[in-house]
This record gives C-alpha cells, sequence and structure tokens, in this order.
C-alpha cells in the first residue's frame, strides 16, 4: 500500500481489505481480524498511528 492514511476510519469500516505485498496478496481480512493477526496490516497500521500522534518538535 502506497501512503494511505491508516487513520482513516473507512478502512476500519471496509468489510474487506486486501494488503499487497510485491504485487500478490499477502493478507486479507476485515480491520479488526487483520490486526488480530499481527502481520503486515498490523505493523503498518501501528506506524501510521505513531506518525499521527508523535510531538511536532519545533513547530509553532
Amino acid at each position: 500500500m502506497s501512503r494511505a492514511r491508516f487513520m482513516n476510519n473507512s478502512w476500519r469500516k471496509a468489510e474487506r481489505i486486501f494488503v499487497l505485498r510485491e504485487g500478490t496478496i499477502a493478507e486479507e481480512g476485515s480491520h479488526e481480524q487483520l490486526m488480530a493477526k499481527g502481520g503486515l496490516y498490523a505493523r503498518m497500521y501501528g506506524a501510521q498511528a505513531d506518525i499521527n500522534f508523535m510531538p511536532k518538535i519545533g513547530v509553532d
């Protein structure tokens, strides 16, 4: 997935999410299923959450 915003609620509401890696389907399922698996989707979601909640240092 390219620079998709994982914090967008539409990801969590989707019935089925496909995670692509190197042109093939790496994982599929609902947000809850993919998070429970702890795989690529969960890592990408967690990384996006970390970026969104990082304090902005030196920004007025």
